[in-house]
C-alpha cells in the first residue's frame, strides 16, 4: 500500500496578475482553488499514473471539512485525523507578465502531543512489509523538529520504505533517520550539508554523503537544468526539455510521485530517473497544482535525456 502524510494540508487558491504591485490593489486574471497539501498533491499525480493511495493527514475546523468533503468526492481513500483550529488556506500569485510567482502560506493549526502519538500509533497499526510511506511538507506547530525521524523509524520497524521530502530542521533530522529514499533540491542539500554545491561534481558528492548515511535512493533537482540520482548501482543525471514553465509549485510532488511509482514498479535507477523527470516537467507546465495528464507526461518523457555519472 502507498501512503501519502499530509501533516499541513491546505486550500490552494491560484490568482494570475499582470504583475504585482506592493501596497496598492491588484485585479486578478484568474483563479483556481485546489485541494492541497504535498502529500495530497502526490496522491493526485500517483491517481493520474495508475496508482492509488492512502491520504493521510490533519484536518480541522471548516476548511478542513472542505478539504476532506473534496476528497470523499473525488473518491479517495483517506485516514483523517481531525484537530482543533482551521486548517490553512494558500495563495499562488503568478505574474503573467513576467512568469514570477510568489507564495503565501498559512500556518495552520496546532498539533498536541496526543494528536501526535495518535498518527504514530495509527503508523504503527497500518504499515506492513512492503508499504511507502511518502513524508513531505511542512511540520505543523507543536510537532518536534525530528518528527519525521520518528516516523522513519516507525515505517522501517514495520517493514515499510519511507520516501522524504522536506527542508529545513525536519530534513537534518530526517535524512540522518535512513528513509529509504530522499528527494530535495540543490538549495535543501546546501542548508541541510553546510556546503555550496555549485558543480555537477559536488552534487555527486552530496549524494555519496546521503548513501553513506543509510539511504538506498537519493535525488537532487538542480531547478529547470536537470536532476541527479543515486543508488547502490550508480549515479544518473536526468535532464528535461526546454518548456514553458506555467507554475512550478507542485512540481516536485509530481516527481516524487514519479519515484514512487518506479519504485513499488521495480524499475531500475535509469528508468526511474527519466520518468519522475518527466511527471515533475509536465507537472511544472500546469494550471494551478493539478496533475499532469498521462499523455503529456509521455511526450515529455520521450524527450528526457539520461546519462550514467561517474559515483
Amino acid at each position: 500500500m502507498i501512503y501519502t502524510l499530509t501533516l499541513n494540508p491546505s486550500l490552494d487558491r491560484t490568482l494570475v496578475i499582470p504583475e504585482l504591485k506592493v501596497g496598492t490593489y491588484n485585479r486578478g486574471q484568474a483563479t483556481r482553488l485546489n485541494l492541497g497539501g504535498k502529500g495530497i498533491n502526490v496522491s493526485r499525480t500517483l491517481r493520474e499514473l495508475g496508482e492509488e493511495s492512502v491520504i493521510v493527514g490533519y484536518f480541522a475546523g471548516y476548511t478542513g471539512n472542505i478539504l476532506l468533503q473534496g476528497l470523499r468526492n473525488k473518491n479517495f481513500r483517506l485516514e483523517a485525523l481531525d484537530l482543533q483550529g482551521e486548517t490553512r488556506s494558500n495563495i499562488t500569485l503568478i505574474e503573467s507578465n513576467s512568469g514570477r510567482w510568489t507564495k503565501l502560506n498559512e500556518f495552520g493549526p496546532e498539533v498536541s502531543k496526543e494528536k501526535a502519538n495518535t498518527l504514530l500509533n495509527l503508523m504503527q497499526s497500518r504499515t506492513k512489509k512492503g508499504d511507502v510511506w511518502v513524508l513531505s511538507g511542512s511540520l505543523p506547530r507543536g510537532l518536534q523538529a525530528d518528527f519525521y525521524a520518528q516516523i522513519i523509524a516507525v515505517v522501517k520497524e514495520n517493514g515499510g520504505a519511507a520516501f522524504l521530502d522536506a527542508s529545513g530542521s525536519p530534513l537534518a533530522h530526517g535524512y540522518q533517520a535512513a528513509p529509504y529514499l530522499l528527494k530535495i533540491n540543490q538549495v535543501e542539500a546546501e542548508a541541510v550539508l553546510g556546503r555550496s554545491l555549485p558543480t555537477m561534481d559536488s552534487c555527486v558528492a552530496a549524494l555519496a554523503d546521503f548513501q553513506h548515511s543509510g539511504i538506498c535512493i537519493s535525488a537532487i533537482s538542480r531547478s529547470e537544468k536537470s536532476a541527479i540520482f543515486r543508488d547502490s548501482n550508480g549515479v544518473v543525471e536526468a535532464c528535461p526539455p526546454n518548456v514553458t514553465v506555467d507554475n512550478p509549485v507542485g512540481a516536485g510532488d509530481a516527481m516524487m510521485a514519479g519515484l514512487v511509482q518506479g519504485y513499488v514498479n521495480n524499475w531500475n535507477l535509469e528508468q526511474i530517473a527519466g520518468w519522475s523527470v518527466a511527471v515533475g516537467t509536465a507537472s511544472a507546465m500546469q494550471d494551478g497544482t493539478a496533475a499532469p495528464k498521462m499523455s503529456q507526461i509521455k511526450l515529455i518523457h520521450a524527450q528526457v535525456e539520461v546519462h550514467h555519472l561517474k559515483p
